[in-house]
């Protein structure tokens, strides 16, 4: 392989992996003790930063050109991904799980559940933390996600040189694997494992990784929609 071809493979490895990196790494950070108090702001400065690597790495010109193919049945999937996901996780079986074997709650995890009328008393500072939060859940999260999962480790699976796959190209191995992988980056494995499965189907049937964006978006915002609506700050 030539110099310029080597690194431009590795341009493009990091374009889909850096957004997502960061967003892990900065969620690690997110959990420390000392930080707990002044979560609105950790947050805050979390996206801020991972929208930052998006911008740098959108600058690089590595991603699938944009394209709206496949965009009505990504609407469609993430509303009926909303009531699966839901649906699913009311099961907690996850939970009967880590009953049964305490040591999985270092395994499985859990979300931070923060009730924003509860902690945040002020309510300018309440709606701005909503803001950054809805911003993160459908637009920021759908974005790095996709890029790393079904835009990189799907295709990286089936050849090293990832960029050479076309995007939807199915294999069984890809297809088990990055569904098994996502699933357990998530407190809601069952309810990950049955999304993700979806998900990857319709990045088959659209060929297109902006309609899995989109897919995820719509999921996310609903989820985002039904928590505020509902009280259910267990799920962000």
């Amino acid at each position: 392989m030539s110099p310029e071809k080597e690194n431009d493979d590795s341009s493009a490895m990091i374009a889909y992996i850096a957004p997502f990196a960061m967003f892990m790494i900065l969620t690690q950070i997110e959990t420390f003790e000392a930080l707990r108090p002044h979560y609105p702001w950790v947050y805050g400065a979390k996206i801020a930063l991972i929208v930052a690597t998006i911008v740098w790495c959108a600058e690089k010109r590595k991603w699938p050109p944009f394209s709206t193919k496949g965009f009505g049945l990504a609407v469609a999937f993430g509303l009926v991904g909303l009531v699966a996901w839901i649906g699913i996780s009311q099961l907690a079986i996850e939970q009967r799980l880590m009953e049964i074997a305490p040591f999985l709650k270092n395994i499985i995890g859990e979300r931070v559940g923060y009730n924003v009328w509860k902690e945040i008393p002020s309510q300018p500072g309440a709606i701005a933390f909503l803001a950054a939060r809805l911003m993160g859940l459908a637009i920021v999260v759908p974005i790095i996600e996709e890029l790393f999962w079904r835009g990189f480790l799907l295709r990286y699976l089936i050849d090293e040189r990832f960029n050479t796959v076309p995007i939807g190209t199915y294999t069984t191995f890809s297809f088990a694997i990055v569904t098994l992988f996502f699933a357990l980056v998530h407190p809601e494995i069952l309810a990950a494992l049955v999304w993700g499965a979806g998900i990857n189907l319709l990045l088959y049937r659209t060929q297109n990784l902006w309609a899995a964006v989109l897919g995820h978006a719509v999921t996310n915002l609903s989820l985002g929609i039904y928590v505020l609506t509902t009280g259910a700050w267990h799920y962000w």
